[in-house]
């Protein structure tokens, strides 16, 4: 599924990276991880303009939506719950965060993005000219 979606979706990383994500995380910690990457996709795609991301053009309630999906995303990755108290051990919540944990260092150092620096340029010129 991983390799067909990787061939047929536009995907921010390569092929490589979700193969091997695929491999280090249970079913468990992936459905959670897209479940919510899903959601946010969906709120993404009535302000993606050209390929940017425009969250300006997003309602108040759309931003609180994406706010509070970034924190449920990152809630994912503690190993505290929202109350301080430590995710008990065997919790499904402590398992997914060592996963991701784990993962996480795993490919530290791995990514590279590249800028395009011209067209950071361009919309820095255009920002200061508003």
């Amino acid at each position: 599924m991983e390799k067909w979606r990787c061939e047929h979706e536009d995907r921010q990383y390569t092929e490589k990276y979700y193969m091997e994500r695929v491999d280090a995380l249970s079913v468990k910690t992936l459905r959670a991880l897209d479940s919510i990457q899903q959601r946010v996709g969906e709120i993404y795609s009535v302000c993606t303009i050209k390929g940017v991301v425009r969250t300006d053009l997003l309602s108040a309630m759309q931003k609180e939506d994406l706010k509070k999906l970034r924190a449920q995303r990152a809630q994912l990755y503690n190993f505290y719950n929202e109350d301080g108290s430590l995710k008990p051990d065997g919790s499904d919540g402590k398992q997914i965060a060592e996963e991701l944990a784990k993962w996480s260092l795993q490919i530290r150092g791995k990514i590279q993005y590249k800028i395009d620096q011209e067209a950071f340029d361009k919309a820095k010129s255009l920002a200061k000219n508003k």
